[in-house]
């Protein structure tokens, strides 16, 4: 609106797959009319148009994937450790990891720290 976008979407086409990498919009007075929704459904229906074999919705469990496909399947990385160097990294980012799921999956604190981050972006404290 006014020259400023209230959605946006980032991902990439190879041959025939498409990947999403990235859906955004504003959560602000055009939240109510779901720009994130229409921009997804002109995405898919360029996909469609172009004869789209597959496409991906990218990593992350959002509720929103789960309402455009009933598909499910789960992208695993695995890290391997060459050095010890190596060994201490992986350590840290499987730590990180199972607290993101952990956060993510375990309802009450995630459903705190985002009511937190509303409040702090309606008090103009957050972007």
């Amino acid at each position: 609106m006014d020259d400023e976008p209230i959605a946006i979407a980032f991902g990439f086409k190879r041959n025939d797959n498409w990947f999403l990498y990235q859906l955004s919009m504003k959560d602000d007075e055009f939240g109510k009319y779901s720009p994130g929704t229409h921009l997804m459904m002109f995405i898919l229906s360029k996909a469609i148009d172009g004869n789209c074999k597959l496409f991906e919705f990218g990593l992350g469990d959002e509720p929103y994937k789960k309402e455009w496909c009933e598909i499910e399947d789960e992208t695993r990385i695995e890290l391997k450790a060459l050095t010890w160097k190596g060994w201490i990294a992986c350590l840290i980012h499987r730590q990180k990891y199972k607290l993101l799921r952990h956060l993510v999956h375990g309802g009450k604190l995630w459903r705190a720290a985002k009511a937190s981050q509303k409040l702090l972006k309606q008090a103009g404290l957050a972007g």
